[in-house]
C-alpha cells in the first residue's frame, strides 16, 4: 500500500514539472511574442512620428502662405472699395500674383496604413493617441482632399481663367501645365469696368472664403498633429 502511495506521489510530482515546464515554456513564448510586437510597434510609431514632424513643419509654411494670400485678397477688396484709389494697376496684378498661388497639403500616410494593415493600431495602449491617428489620417485627411478639390475646380477651372481673359493676362508656365502649375504672370492689360464689377467682387469675396475654411482646417490639423506627436513619444516610453 505504501508502495503505491509513493509511486502516486511520483506520478503526481513528475506530472507537475511536466505541467510546469510546458505551461512556463508557453509563457516565456507569449512574452517573448508580446516584447517582439511591443517593439514593433514602438518602431512604426517613432517612424510614424518622424513622418508627423515632416508633416507639421509643412503645415506651418502653408498656414504662413495662407495668410499672405487672405492679405493680398484683402487688399485687393479695399481698393475695389474706395473705386482704385489704394492700389496702382501694377500693384494690383503683383497682389493678384500672390493671392492667386496657393499649396494645398497632403498628409504622408504609407506608415499609418501599414500599421492597420499590420494590426498595430490595436496594440497603441493610449486611447487618445488611437483615436487621434484615425481622426489625422482618415476624417481630416477625408476633408482636407474634399476641400482642396473644391478650391482646384472654383479657383483653376473658373476664377483664374475668366480674370486672365477679362485682363488678358499673359502668363509662363513652369513645369507640367497642370493645374497646380506655377505661374507668373509676364503681360496684362487692365481692365477697370470688370474690376470694380460685382462679378470681381463676388470672385475676390469667394477666394477670402475659401482661403479662410482653409486656413482654419489646416490649424485644426496642426493642432491635433503637435498632440499627438507627444503621445507617440509617451507611448513608446511605456
Amino acid at each position: 500500500m505504501m508502495k503505491k502511495s509513493n509511486t502516486l506521489i511520483k506520478y503526481i510530482i513528475e506530472g507537475s514539472i511536466v505541467f510546469l515546464s510546458v505551461f512556463l515554456s508557453f509563457y516565456i513564448t507569449d512574452v517573448n511574442r508580446e516584447k517582439n510586437m511591443k517593439e514593433r510597434k514602438n518602431i512604426l510609431l517613432k517612424d510614424l512620428s518622424n513622418s508627423m514632424i515632416q508633416d507639421t513643419l509643412q503645415i506651418y509654411s502653408y498656414i504662413a502662405e495662407k495668410e499672405i494670400i487672405l492679405k493680398s485678397w484683402s487688399l485687393i477688396r479695399d481698393d475695389i472699395d474706395s473705386n482704385h484709389k489704394i492700389l496702382s494697376d501694377d500693384e494690383f496684378f503683383m497682389e493678384y500674383e500672390k493671392g492667386g498661388v496657393g499649396r494645398t497639403f497632403m498628409s504622408r500616410n504609407g506608415i499609418f496604413n501599414q500599421m492597420i494593415s499590420t494590426g498595430n493600431i490595436e496594440l497603441i495602449e493610449n486611447y487618445k493617441l488611437k483615436n487621434n491617428l484615425i481622426e489625422i489620417f482618415n476624417h481630416l485627411r477625408a476633408r482636407n482632399e474634399s476641400t482642396t478639390n473644391l478650391i482646384d475646380r472654383r479657383v483653376f477651372l473658373v476664377n483664374q481663367p475668366l480674370i486672365d481673359d477679362k485682363f488678358r493676362i499673359k502668363r509662363n508656365l513652369y513645369g507640367e501645365k497642370a493645374l497646380t502649375a506655377s505661374n507668373k504672370i509676364e503681360s496684362y492689360n487692365f481692365n477697370k469696368s470688370f474690376y470694380l464689377s460685382n462679378r470681381f467682387y463676388e470672385m475676390i469675396n469667394n477666394s477670402l472664403g475659401y482661403t479662410y475654411y482653409y486656413k482654419a482646417l489646416l490649424e485644426e490639423m496642426l493642432t491635433i498633429y503637435r498632440e499627438s506627436i507627444i503621445l507617440i513619444d509617451l507611448e513608446i516610453k511605456k
